[in-house]
């Protein structure tokens, strides 16, 4: 069984953009950060690491991204428990 850590660059001013770049909308509307993040989960990283520098607003909003995709994983491998099961 492959060790497999990850490391999500997600810091960084986004001074030209006046947005955070993790929090842009990616594929099927979830953020870069939990497109990121739901990759990493689905290849069974054993270790995620997000560097976010110092930006505390930066870091509480990839956080509520974070929880949102986390419950939406648990979320669908209930699904697919559920379809097993029937």
């Amino acid at each position: 069984m492959l060790n497999l850590g990850v490391i999500i660059l997600a810091g960084g001013l986004s001074s030209r953009m006046g947005y955070p770049k993790a929090l842009l909308p990616w594929t099927n509307g979830e953020s870069l950060i939990s497109h990121a993040l739901r990759n990493a989960l689905e290849h069974d990283a054993n270790d995620i690491l997000i560097s976010i520098g110092d930006d505390e607003s930066l870091g509480q909003a990839i956080q509520a991204n974070i929880i949102d995709t986390l419950s939406n994983k648990e979320k669908e491998k209930d699904r697919k428990s559920t379809r097993l099961n029937s």
